[in-house]
């Protein structure tokens, strides 16, 4: 991606903890010169440096994605648009944002793993006082759910993270604009317009 060197967040552990934090993803790879991409949640194994995800067998990503060389994953985090009423400095119109790519090879998942997989998923994301679990199902409809699915693991080879928040303004610029956006409810991206000033 374009990235210029202001905007370029490289700390690991910042990029690792912006994929926990906005798991669904864009994932995208080429295979025999056609482009694929899907959206879909993606589970961060901070242990194995690699994501894990599944798709529906009957999408066709399911198996070009193993044909394919490396692919991206794309995980947006807070965005706005930012108007220059808000800039004490008379500028032109923007739109702030952060996001991180992930690139890899996938590989695919054995059925037990595959299981294991979706165990973790729900973990993840269920409510943690009454969650479900794939054992509330019967077992056969596991089994048929288990094979109408694809799942893959995604070793992450290289993170690359674009934080996009003002820093090519001035501070008086960048305080207007956060406390416009902050005004209007969008608290998340003020915040870390703020702490990219404070960081300088």
């Amino acid at each position: 991606m374009y990235l210029p060197e202001h905007f370029a967040e490289s700390d690991e552990q910042t990029l690792l903890a912006h994929i926990d934090r906005h798991p669904f993803a864009t994932l995208v790879s080429v295979a025999d010169g056609t482009p694929f991409a899907s959206a879909l949640p993606l589970l961060l194994d901070r242990n194995e440096h690699a994501l894990y995800g599944h798709f529906a067998g009957a999408n066709p990503h399911a198996t070009s994605l193993f044909e394919a060389g490396e692919c991206v994953a794309i995980f947006h985090g807070p965005h706005a648009y930012i108007s220059p009423r808000w800039y004490v400095n008379p500028n032109v119109p923007t739109w702030n944002y952060t996001l991180v790519q992930a690139r890899g090879r996938a590989e695919r998942l054995d059925k037990a793993a595959l299981r294991r997989l979706l165990e973790r998923l729900t973990a993840r994301f269920e409510d943690p006082v009454d969650p479900w679990s794939l054992a509330e199902l019967p077992e056969r409809q596991v089994a048929a759910m288990l094979r109408a699915i694809v799942g893959f693991r995604l070793p992450i080879a290289t993170l690359q993270g674009k934080y996009k928040l003002g820093q090519n303004r001035t501070p008086e610029d960048v305080r207007g604009a956060a406390q416009a956006l902050a005004e209007r409810g969008d608290h998340d991206t003020a915040a870390l317009m703020l702490a990219a000033l404070d960081a300088e």
